[in-house]
């Protein structure tokens, strides 16, 4: 499991991390995303993708071939803008346009206490 720290990075260059640990199938957990925008775009490989906290807005978006990404906090809107295949689980809250124009994706949206709790999430 490789590690990307956005404190250290710019998200340019965490997303071309992304990319080289897709290539070689190696899943990532991202820290310190601080509710940066586009993290996790362009993937073309099936990885899994954590973000520990918020990311900001269009996180897993314009991406192909089945990522898998699971955002612990919150998202901005956007998110999952054109993934085509994978999926995207928000255990907070996402802004308006969640998974707009999605192709054989799906998004989670766990947005409350009790749907966080029970695991109660619905499809975007």
């Amino acid at each position: 499991m490789a590690q990307i720290d956005l404190a250290r990075l710019s998200v340019r260059e965490a997303n071309e991390l992304l990319r080289k640990y897709g290539a070689e199938r190696e899943d990532v957990d991202i820290i310190n995303p601080d509710a940066r925008h586009q993290i996790g775009v362009g993937l073309v490989h099936p990885i899994n993708v954590r973000v520990h906290g918020s990311a900001g807005y269009f996180c897993a978006g314009l991406t192909d071939d089945g990522p898998r990404f699971t955002v612990d906090n919150n998202v901005g809107w956007g998110v999952a803008d054109n993934m085509l295949k994978g999926s995207i689980v928000v255990n907070g809250n996402a802004g308006a346009i969640a998974g707009v124009a999605i192709r054989g994706a799906r998004s989670e949206e766990h947005t409350s206490e009790l749907q966080s709790r029970f695991g109660i999430s619905y499809a975007v």
